[in-house]
């Protein structure tokens, strides 16, 4: 059993955003480099209540009672705000503060196309209710795409206590540089004894970054339009 506390996933990406973002711009002059920014990620963790979850159902819970609080991310902000100026204060003397040792030597090399989350909504096309006890692939050329670990499912069982929502989060797919843009073109499919067949096609337009993305970057979504499955008893009873 892998539980995760996600609320590391979510401060590292947002402690990197401000660190890249000095890096580029040196607005504010403090120190990026990675012993300053894993400093800051402590300080924040140590000040902020955990949130655990155990696979892509927990994110999807987690999507539905703390991100969508704007209020959360404005307190986070700020958290990360003081962490910065309590580092900077305490700065560690025998430390080779050189910015070229911001990287995380357990991830891979190189340059990734890194996807967004992927969240939907599946409803009953008749009651206009939630789905459950039903399962929904997301699929490429055919292929069912790899997730980003084994905690996250594909195919994705949804059921009734989720809302009919689903979430995938794919494994990034490597590149030979930065900045390339390319278009994925996904399928999302679902077989129920009950329901009609149903795909749904969309397309996702990304660019390549030089790192491999390998946690759950809240902020970085992609959200479907609601998606509604036709029992086949409503099939017969019109017939």
């Amino acid at each position: 059993m892998q539980i995760h506390n996600v609320m590391e996933d979510i401060v590292k990406e947002k402690v990197n955003e401000v660190f890249q973002d000095e890096r580029y711009n040196k607005k504010n002059h403090f120190c990026t480099c990675a012993q300053c920014q894993n400093d800051v990620v402590c300080y924040v963790l140590n000040n902020s209540p955990p949130v655990y979850i155990f696979s892509g159902k927990g994110a999807t819970h987690f999507k539905l009672n703390y991100l969508d609080n704007m209020q959360n991310s404005a307190d986070l902000a700020a958290l990360i705000q003081k962490g910065i100026d309590r580092v900077v204060m305490l700065k560690r003397p025998h430390f080779p503060h050189d910015n070229d040792q911001n990287s995380y030597k357990s991830r891979p090399k190189g340059f990734f196309f890194n996807f967004p989350s992927i969240t939907g909504k599946i409803l009953n096309s008749i009651t206009f209710g939630p789905v459950a006890d039903v399962y929904i692939s997301l699929n490429q050329q055919g292929v069912k795409m790899k997730m980003i670990n084994p905690n996250w499912q594909n195919p994705y069982h949804i059921i009734e206590k989720t809302e009919g929502i689903f979430t995938f989060l794919p494994r990034p797919v490597e590149c030979e540089k930065e900045g390339i843009e390319k278009d994925f073109e996904c399928e999302l499919s679902v077989f129920h004894q009950d329901y009609e067949p149903f795909n749904h096609y969309f397309s996702l337009s990304l660019k390549s970054e030089p790192y491999f993305a390998d946690y759950y970057r809240f902020e970085h979504y992609y959200d479907l339009k609601t998606l509604y499955l036709i029992p086949l008893a409503s099939l017969g009873a019109s017939s």
